[in-house]
This record gives structure tokens, C-alpha cells and sequence, in this order.
């Protein structure tokens, strides 16, 4: 089985180990980008805060300089670390992140606009 495929399997110490070897393996920045949604997914899942934080930080530091697809995104990367956040047990963090989101992305008003 693939990682994504144990992931969903619910065999998630197997699928972080294949994840981590293909991210290892990627031979450049943007087969690595493309391993980074579902290993950060997975880390979240098996409720790793550590492995799943570094793994966030380094699809962040990628979303700028590597083409987006559909899994890696700013809105599939967004979606995943709310998701990652409650299942290592920080909600509150979370919730956070999700209303700090909303008021981005708020129209202002200007002027009676």
C-alpha cells in the first residue's frame, strides 16, 4: 500500500514512515511539495504535534516558490492544518487560525463602499 492509502486504512505509524521516505526521496521542490499535504495530513492524524508542525512549516516555506495543485495550496494547506491542529489536541490554536482566516479575508468598507 501506498502512505495515502494506509492513512486512510487507519495504519498511520506504517503510512507516516512511506510518507517521510518519499518526501526523502523527492528529487526536487516540487515532487517534495507534493508529498508534504499528506504526510503533514497523516502526522496530524496520529496526533504528532511535533512531526506534524515541522512538516506545515516546510509546506509554508514551499507554497511561495513551487507551482500550486490541487493538494498543495493555500486553501488545502489551510484546510489541513485546521484539521492537524484539533487532532494534536489544539483547538483552541485552531480556532485561532480560522477566525485570523476570516478577517483577511473580510471586504473593508471604505468611504460608505
Amino acid at each position: 500500500m501506498h502512505g495515502n492509502e494506509l492513512r486512510k486504512a487507519r495504519i498511520r505509524g506504517a503510512a507516516v514512515d512511506r510518507l517521510s521516505h518519499a518526501a526523502a526521496l523527492a528529487p526536487d521542490r516540487e515532487t517534495r511539495a507534493a508529498v508534504l499535504p499528506l504526510y503533514a495530513r497523516t502526522a496530524g492524524e496520529l496526533g504528532d504535534s511535533q512531526l506534524f508542525d515541522s512538516v506545515m512549516q516546510e509546506a509554508d516555506d514551499l507554497i511561495g516558490s513551487t507551482g500550486h495543485t490541487s493538494l498543495f495550496n493555500p486553501y488545502t494547506l489551510h484546510e489541513i492544518r485546521l484539521r492537524g491542529l484539533v487532532s494534536t489536541g489544539r483547538a483552541d490554536v485552531a480556532y485561532g487560525w480560522s477566525t485570523m482566516d476570516l478577517a483577511r479575508r473580510r471586504p473593508s468598507h471604505r468611504n460608505g463602499e
